[in-house]
């Protein structure tokens, strides 16, 4: 197949009647050409002064773009685009588009993703990842989100430092809850309020209560036993 390379300038188009997008079926030759003008999803370029309509190929990843050099096939005046052998704008962001969904199979290996400056990803939707463990190493991460719900079997957390805030409500469930301080203070400018079947305090060295004022309501009895006890 006979490869030619061939420029064409803007200024060189004469657009006139559209072709049919599909090339018509026999043989094909190979050229590099430059595309011209972009129309939805083909491009039209000049080649020996000839009118081109080609159409990115389904194995063509990189999206072309008007100024690209471009390896084409063609036939009977229309035809494919195979590859971008060279970017008009090396800079600009790179686009692989393809129709319908996109499966990456590797059966042996492991898939790695490196960038100087960053991964965006961008779903209308949903994203799923599914691992059998997960690791993730951050210097530091923000996540912002309008819900978030996490379940599983057991979960563990470590830090130096923690601070939660809420500006709403607090709600803590579970049927058994266990808290281990070196030491612990608690402030609580408003009410506080707690309920219990049975409440049981043991204070291995000392323990007073200040308040303006105090009650000790019981139903039934009310029992002080100490060595020494001391009112007012």
């Amino acid at each position: 197949m006979p490869i030619s390379n061939s420029i064409i300038r803007p200024a060189d188009w004469n657009p006139g009647q559209q072709d049919s997008v599909t090339p018509e079926p026999g043989p094909a030759s190979l050229h590099h050409i430059r595309l011209t003008i972009q129309d939805a999803q083909r491009f039209a370029a000049l080649h020996k002064g000839e009118r081109l309509w080609l159409t990115p190929a389904a194995g063509c990843l990189l999206a072309p773009e008007v100024g690209d050099l471009v390896l084409a096939s063609v036939t009977h005046g229309q035809g494919y685009i195979l590859t971008v052998l060279e970017r008009a704008r090396p800079d600009a962001t790179a686009e692989i588009s393809m129709p319908g969904g996109l499966r990456v199979t590797l059966p042996q290996g492991k898939l790695e993703i490196m960038a100087a400056q960053g991964i965006s990803m961008s779903s209308a939707t949903d994203i799923e990842i599914e691992a059998e463990q997960w690791t993730a190493l951050f210097k530091k991460a923000n996540i912002a989100c309008q819900t978030l719900q996490v379940s599983g079997v057991s979960v563990q957390s470590t830090w130096q430092s923690r601070s939660d805030i809420c500006s709403g409500t607090h709600l803590q469930v579970a049927s058994r809850n266990e808290s281990l301080y070196g030491s612990s203070v608690r402030r609580i400018t408003g009410h506080e309020e707690s309920t219990a079947d049975s409440m049981r305090q043991l204070v291995a060295r000392d323990w007073s209560l200040q308040a303006a004022s105090a009650d000790l309501d019981a139903k039934d009895r009310v029992a002080l036993n100490a060595n020494s006890i001391q009112i007012g």
